[in-house]
């Protein structure tokens, strides 16, 4: 019995640990879905991670798409921003994002856009290809891989009204 219970724990927590974030594998086709499916994304959030204050606006889905802004403070200065759109791609849709400096500057180049495909969508929860989002009431948790390693980080925003 105490294997079993071992092994169910183990089990639990693994799956749970590999949920946070998940990938498409090569040649999966994206998950379905429309962009109205995440309309809770909708609001201004703010919150502290990556070393400083964040704060992250969604408009609501129109037009089959959702906008969205996201900023990084530290020591009340702008480290980075992000202009992000959920656009619809076929019988699924994308989150795109792309970084800028505060001065501007895009991070990627030639107008090149950091893509991250849709693989599930659940009542309170998004999965995409490398990125989770998830909302518990008026707080939404990301779970993000970082970099060629897919280090996770994690970030929580609390909605807040404008």
């Amino acid at each position: 019995m105490r294997v079993l219970l071992s092994i169910f724990i183990y089990l639990f927590f693994s799956s749970t640990i590999f949920a946070q974030v998940r990938f498409l594998e090569e040649n999966e086709d994206p998950g379905k879905g429309k962009v109205t499916e995440i309309a809770w994304l909708q609001g201004y959030w703010e919150g502290t991670g990556f070393g400083g204050e964040c704060e992250e606006s969604w408009s609501a889905p129109k037009s089959g798409e959702m906008v969205g802004t996201f900023r990084l403070l530290s020591e009340d200065k702008t480290t980075f921003l992000e202009f992000m759109r959920i656009i619809p791609e076929g019988d699924s849709f994308t989150l795109k994002v792309r970084h800028y400096n505060p001065d501007g500057k895009s991070w990627e180049e030639n107008g090149e856009w950091v893509d991250f495909k849709l693989i599930e969508i659940t009542p309170s929860a998004v999965w995409f290809d490398g990125m989770t989002i998830e909302r518990e009431g008026d707080q939404l948790t990301y779970h993000v891989a970082l970099g060629g390693d897919r280090e996770i980080a994690k970030l929580v925003l609390k909605k807040r009204n404008l």
